[in-house]
């Protein structure tokens, strides 16, 4: 499945995923340190064969950050009341909404 994907996101990981996922995507060890013992906000992105390390780092008080944040703590509570979902699927949506948005 993560074979054919044309794009990937990868956070922090565990040291055995780590391992499978440097094998199976041909990820060198200086980009493995962008999932190893990682802050919020910084992973991989692969993408059409291309392997880029990012690291996005909000300011809290902004619009963007409000919308982007997973925290259940830091979410605008009216939209967790009406949507109910989970902060996984809370993120899911304002990310498909992004993506939507900038390929506009």
């Amino acid at each position: 499945m993560l074979a054919n994907s044309e794009f990937i996101t990868m956070l922090n990981q565990a040291a055995t995923d780590r391992l499978e996922l440097a094998k199976l995507l041909g990820i060198s060890e200086t980009q493995l340190s962008f999932v190893t013992n990682a802050d919020a906000g910084q992973g991989l992105l692969k993408c059409a064969g291309n392997i880029v390390p990012f690291e996005d780092k909000y300011p809290i008080n902004t619009k963007l950050y409000k919308l982007m944040t997973t925290k259940p703590k830091d979410l605008i509570p009216k939209q967790a009341l009406i949507m109910n979902f989970s902060a996984k699927t809370v993120c899911f949506l304002k990310m498909s909404i992004l993506l939507m948005e900038y390929s506009l």
